[in-house]
């Protein structure tokens, strides 16, 4: 057994298998560790020795004391969720679609104001009556009548 899941193993770290495993609904997981001291110690030496008749050097070579115990009391709860579905994904794109298209709209609107007001000044600017460059012509305040000093000049 131990040759086949090495074998699979050594596959998938080359690469040579694709593992597309989504992440696993529970899973148990049990660490191991040994450690070891001398045994018996003084007092428990003393204690069996007298209670039951042992050797200590027979209980040091052939006495074992096993335990079992939980290393970490942890449990946790992994779940894997899709990030967004179709719906969001639809809604996403709409939203950035109509914020690009308003945004491209507003930007005509402008420019084609900007144009407007070009082609109203200028409109305004041919319907004015020619302005008379001439710095002879006065406006007398009293009689309410323009009048030429050009006349008087001759």
């Amino acid at each position: 057994m131990f040759t086949c899941v090495r074998e699979v193993l050594a596959q998938v770290t080359r690469g040579e298998l694709e593992c597309n495993c989504p992440v696993p609904c529970s899973m148990t997981k049990y660490s191991t560790s040994v450690s070891y001291a001398g045994w018996p110690n003084k007092l428990t030496e003393e204690h069996i020795s007298t209670a039951y008749g042992i050797d200590p050097a027979y209980m040091a070579e052939n006495g074992v004391v096993f335990s079992v115990y939980y290393e970490e009391l942890n449990y946790q709860k992994i779940r894997q969720l899709k990030a967004m579905d179709g719906g969001q994904l639809a809604s996403n794109i709409g939203g950035m679609m109509g914020l690009f298209i308003g945004a491209s709209v507003l930007s005509l609107l402008e420019v084609w104001e900007y144009l407007w007001q070009r082609v109203k000044g200028l409109l305004r600017r041919s319907r004015r009556p020619p302005v008379d460059d001439d710095k002879s012509a006065a406006y007398d305040l009293e009689k309410g009548t323009a009048f030429n000093n050009t006349a008087f000049n001759k």
